[in-house]
């Protein structure tokens, strides 16, 4: 089962044949090959790419019209909607992923009432953990512990607090403190380098003091701030590929 852009496959008659691949997603890396010197010199720019996901599927239209009636539903479903929509599977029920389609597909007709084809879907290198969509409420002092390996972009949320003073946040990871100043009134989500207003998502230009790094969360990080709150909302989006 698909579920893309919150419409499920079912809904349309479509069947997932079986297991899908699994695909991991292409590291960045620069190679250069330099005059005289062996071997081959590597620049890993700490990033993925996207990549492609397909499913093998079956149609049974004969009670919803025939595949003239649901082929046009299924490409509304999946080309009408623009940008990168949630896609989830049965097969990973614990992740989403984050996916457009765009490219061209084709499929057999066996009687104009069932079909097969494949569906595929480029998906951004994050798998994200459902779990890690849920906020947490952080003592001053406390530890989070990623289940992975892979740095988290969470959501800072201090939309509850009414102060309007800076706040000093700072966070430790084997033995390394990281700091960085807020306004206390705005959501913070480091997703795509992002500082965002919760009242009108406008982009507050002072809002933020510190490098956008410095608001990641590593295998076991511990947070820590200066203010008077007794604690604060943070939504981790741990992922993995």
């Amino acid at each position: 089962m698909i579920v893309f852009n919150g419409k499920c496959s079912d809904d349309f008659g479509v069947i997932v044949e079986h297991y899908p691949s699994i695909v991991f997603p292409e590291k960045k890396i620069i190679t250069y090959e330099i005059p005289g010197r062996n071997g081959t010199m590597v620049l890993d720019e700490g990033a993925f790419a996207n990549y492609d996901q397909s499913y093998d599927v079956f149609f049974d239209a004969k009670d919803k019209g025939g595949l003239n009636a649901v082929i046009p539903q299924i490409a509304s479903w999946l080309l009408a909607c623009s940008g990168y929509q949630r896609l989830e599977d049965s097969y990973t029920p614990d992740f989403y992923r984050k996916a457009y389609v765009n490219n061209a597909h084709e499929f057999l007709s066996y009687f104009h009432e069932y079909g097969r084809g494949k569906l595929t879907f480029n998906c951004q290198p994050e798998r994200y953990y459902k779990s890690g969509e849920k906020a947490i409420e952080v003592l001053n002092g406390q530890t989070l512990y990623n289940p992975t390996d892979f740095k988290a972009c969470p959501i800072y949320d201090f939309s509850n607090y009414s102060t309007r003073n800076n706040i000093k946040i700072m966070l430790t990871e084997n033995g390394v403190t990281r700091s960085f100043n807020i306004k206390p009134q705005y959501y913070y989500n480091d997703s795509r380098g992002n500082i965002i207003d919760v009242k009108n998502f406008n982009i507050p230009t002072n809002s933020f003091e510190g490098n956008f790094e410095d608001l990641k969360l590593g295998k076991e990080t511990t947070i820590t701030w200066d203010g008077n709150m007794s604690s604060i909302k943070i939504i981790p989006n741990w992922w993995t590929i």
